[in-house]
């Protein structure tokens, strides 16, 4: 008995398999195999077999397939899509709103779009002065203010005036204003009238000797009554324009003096008289 048990697994192998085995899943062959017949391969929906592989494949085990798309609808959603941004972004960057505000990246980028458009004028108009804008403009308009300043006082400084009626007929008034003995100074004229007992005599304030400006003093040289001193060089001239002492080489020059019917003494400043000596022609006398 044990030795029929011991051959009995062997024995199992021998044998054919059963029915039931040979029925089962593992064991059947795949479609399409040696028989090769068309009515043993199963056909996909599509008309394809059901042992190709790909979409065909994929199509048999269930998947749905992909709606074709139209290039051309494609192309122009796309398009659409691309201007309707576009248009949002202009409108956002022109009212300065939150999302395009001038400190955000978004109106930072909207900012050179909106100056390459058709309306870049209009687009400058509606952003607000930054603090840099104001700075620079503030800079260079101290600049400008600065220089216009300094032009200006450059130019009155240097352009050439005419003090008075200098180098013309002027009237002094009449003779009865000037006594007997007094010296007037006439700035517009530049000179000093002196009224003597022989008659009058209009003085040029300018020395001869270098051109300074001579003062009249009458403290000084009192052996002269007085004197016109120049404080340069030491030029001294007594009250009719003659040198008395400095390094002055001649008199004072002088204008011609003419007094009308009214009385009205006229000096003619654009005349000046040289001299080597004082001569009492040189005076105008007093009717």
């Amino acid at each position: 008995m044990a030795d029929e048990r011991e051959r009995s697994p062997e024995a199992g192998k021998d044998q054919p398999a059963t029915g039931a085995e040979a029925g089962s899943p593992d064991r059947a062959e795949p479609a399409g195999g040696a028989s090769g017949t068309p009515q043993d391969t199963p056909v996909a929906a599509g008309g394809a077999p059901a042992g190709q592989g790909g979409q065909g494949g994929q199509e048999a085990a269930g998947t749905p397939a992909r709606p074709k798309v139209d290039p051309e609808k494609l192309a122009a959603a796309r398009a659409a899509a691309a201007k309707a941004a576009a248009a949002k972004a202009g409108a956002g960057a022109g009212k300065g709103g939150a999302a395009a505000g001038p400190g955000s990246a978004a109106g930072a980028a909207a900012r050179p779009a909106a100056r390459a458009g058709g309306h870049g004028a209009a687009a400058r108009r509606d952003e607000p002065v930054t603090r840099r804008d104001f700075l620079h403009w503030a800079l260079w308009g101290s600049a400008l203010l600065w220089l216009g300043q300094f032009a200006g006082n450059f130019a009155y400084y240097f352009w050439p005036r005419k003090v008075g009626f200098f180098g013309q007929k002027i009237n002094i008034g009449p003779v009865s204003n000037f006594p007997v003995g007094s010296v007037t100074k006439v700035d517009a004229g530049k000179f000093y009238l002196v009224h003597t007992e022989q008659g009058l005599i209009a003085l040029y304030w300018r020395c001869t000797h270098l051109g300074c400006t001579v003062p009249w003093k009458p403290e000084e040289r009192p052996d002269a009554g007085g004197c016109f001193c120049c404080p340069c060089h030491g030029s001294q001239f007594n009250k009719v324009g003659e040198k008395i002492g400095g390094p002055a080489p001649r008199p004072m020059d002088y204008f011609p003096i003419e007094i009308d019917a009214a009385g009205n003494v006229w000096v003619d400043t654009g005349r000046v008289q040289q001299r080597q000596a004082f001569d009492p022609s040189q005076l105008t006398p007093v009717s």
